[in-house]
């Protein structure tokens, strides 16, 4: 699994809001990068794989423009308190309309700041849960910010289709190496 930064592909230029909610194969996204899968298969050790990996993630970065923005700064301040930032907040601390942020969160993200925040907030919270499985639901609520334990369980439901409950009893079998990858980025 690769992990990108959040801005990473629109500094190659690409509307992220285009592909939000969506999977997109790389040579779809990229057509003039169709042979990294073939190079990757050719390759017989996890470290060849790397290194072909490596010097494709260089030549697709080597021209990426740099864009120093508001959301540069809204997103570490998001990852800083766990999601738990009102969109406001972020816009007095970039000094920027609510409109202007949302516009281009959206535009380099693919997000608007709010629901960005709200995915960061239950990737703190699974990585929390991940951490300390003795934990009760109700710490999870004071600790992460929910207003009741029901938001939380709304919350979570979003997400997972479930219950806090109802997800982990399901899935006691499971090995959680999707959500361990999730929570560990």
């Amino acid at each position: 699994m690769v992990a990108l930064q959040p801005m990473a592909l629109s500094g190659l230029g690409i509307a992220m809001a285009d592909f939000t909610d969506s999977v997109v194969k790389l040579d779809g996204l990229l057509p003039e990068y169709q042979f990294l899968a073939d190079q990757l298969a050719a390759e017989t050790t996890q470290l060849g794989q790397l290194a072909v990996l490596d010097a494709f993630l260089k030549r697709l970065f080597r021209n990426a423009i740099a864009r120093p923005s508001e959301v540069n700064g809204a997103i570490q301040r998001i990852f800083q308190t766990q999601g738990q930032v009102k969109v406001g907040q972020l816009c007095v601390q970039e000094r920027v309309s609510s409109r202007s942020l949302t516009r281009k969160f959206t535009d380099q993200i693919g997000l608007a700041p709010k629901q960005y925040a709200h995915l960061i907030r239950f990737r703190a919270v699974m990585h929390h849960l991940l951490r300390t499985p003795t934990v009760t639901w109700l710490d999870v609520v004071h600790r992460f910010g929910y207003y009741d334990q029901s938001h939380f369980i709304k919350d979570f439901q979003h997400f997972t289709g479930h219950s806090p409950t109802q997800y982990f009893s399901a899935n006691q079998d499971f090995d959680g190496c999707f959500i361990k990858a999730v929570a560990a980025f």
